[in-house]
């Protein structure tokens, strides 16, 4: 009898730990989506800042547009400054930086557990994983003047705001910032495994994250993150999905698109069959 109240009782505890962590998982989703979209002003302005002042895919209004374009239009002038530059960009454009740290709060939710990297997703959605580019930019780990061109090609059409802008990100947070960037390729993983943006997008960063060595740095950061929370390196559901970031799942190549990848004329499905005629012969 007291075997049984002891295990009902063991019953009980265990349901209510359950109970309570869920709570918590549900009240800090909410304050993340709501600390989310009071930062929607400073996320469109960032995309703006990122590529120039230019970008159509920013939220921002007309006024914010044409104040990022005027600024842009300022740093390119050098003569046209009248302070400091560095010191006067840091003061207009705080923005990122609140940017940035939001997200390394959020990372650091997932890699301690509290969050899942799908819950992330449904708050972030499908924005943040498209401009990658741009939230690396905004982690630090991304040069407008001398990593990969933008869309709008900013480090040729505006060469002086592409070396001034660099300095906009904080840099020198090395934990966040690598906390971060796994962050964002977990997004883009979740994004390429749902089929999430047009095929050739995902394959393009696919391909970046395989042959740049990202693929083995940003594994390899996971573990030392884990370990630095108290965390078990390893993490089978989070590298699932910086494999799925690596590679184009079905759901991504059969998703529609105004360019579908499996196109049967299409160069990479040709390169492809080639391959495997040459494997046949070996």
């Amino acid at each position: 009898m007291i075997a049984a109240i002891a295990l009902l009782a063991s019953i009980g505890a265990v349901m209510i730990s359950a109970s309570a962590r869920r709570d918590s998982r549900t009240q800090l989703l909410t304050d993340i989506r709501q600390r989310w979209e009071e930062l929607g002003n400073d996320w469109s302005t960032a995309l703006l800042l990122w590529d120039g002042g230019r970008t159509y895919y920013s939220d921002a209004p007309v006024g914010e547009r044409q104040r990022v374009a005027a600024l842009v239009d300022r740093y390119e002038d050098p003569d046209a400054h009248t302070t400091d530059p560095l010191f006067s960009i840091r003061a207009e454009t705080a923005g990122v930086r609140r940017v940035s740290r939001f997200f390394a709060y959020a990372a650091d939710a997932v890699l301690r557990g509290r969050l899942g990297i799908n819950d992330v997703y449904a708050v972030f959605g499908p924005d943040v994983a498209r401009h990658h580019q741009a939230a690396l930019w905004i982690a630090g780990r991304e040069s407008l003047h001398a990593g990969r061109a933008t869309f709008y090609d900013v480090r040729s059409r505006y060469p002086e705001w592409a070396v001034t802008a660099d300095n906009i990100p904080e840099s020198g947070f090395y934990d966040e910032q690598e906390a971060v960037v796994l962050l964002l390729w977990l997004c883009a993983g979740v994004q390429s495994r749902r089929g999430d943006s047009s095929a050739h997008l995902i394959l393009e960063r696919a391909r970046y994250f395989r042959r740049s060595g990202e693929w083995r740095r940003v594994a390899s950061s996971m573990w030392r993150l884990s370990l630095s929370r108290g965390q078990v390196p390893w993490r089978p559901v989070l590298q699932f999905c910086l494999r799925s970031a690596a590679s184009i799942p079905p759901s991504a190549a059969t998703a529609p698109a105004a360019e579908p990848l499996f196109n049967p004329e299409h160069q990479l499905v040709a390169n492809a069959r080639l391959r495997r005629q040459i494997r046949s012969r070996h």
